[in-house]
């Protein structure tokens, strides 16, 4: 006879399994540490690319202005002011991605807590199963 619940609860963890179930089983690899830790390293690398591409299209764009004003630009002025604009777009992006990929984690955590619930629930029907077929068969 097919149980309902033990159904049920397979039926529930299949679909978690094929929706976000695969990428929080796939997050559950890492500590909470190295899980933001890697997220950190991705978001220097995309920021400072994003950064350094909004720079040369500022550059291109305002070509005419850089040829022409180049023996009185004050270089040191430049750099200071792009250095401190990418330094604080750098710090509010790690800020960002630090709260971001904790939040993610933690949430990541309980259901993957929940399915293996369900799952240990699943582990206590076929036992239950296993037991009844044992005494049909004596």
């Amino acid at each position: 006879m097919i149980n309902v619940r033990k159904t049920r609860l397979m039926t529930k963890c299949a679909s978690y399994e094929n929706a976000e179930g695969a990428e929080d089983i796939r997050m559950s690899k890492y500590f909470r540490a190295d899980y933001v830790r890697l997220n950190f390293l991705k978001t220097v690398f995309y920021t400072t690319t994003g950064f350094a591409g909004i720079c040369l299209l500022f550059a291109v764009i305002n070509y005419d202005k850089i040829v022409g004003g180049m023996l009185e630009a004050d270089y040191r002025r430049l750099a200071v002011q792009t250095g401190s604009v990418f330094a604080v777009v750098m710090v509010l992006s790690l800020i960002l991605t630090w709260l971001v990929f904790t939040i993610k984690y933690m949430r990541s955590r309980k259901r993957l807590a929940k399915y293996y619930k369900q799952l240990r629930q699943i582990n206590i029907f076929n036992e239950e199963d296993m037991q009844l077929k044992k005494l049909e068969d004596k």
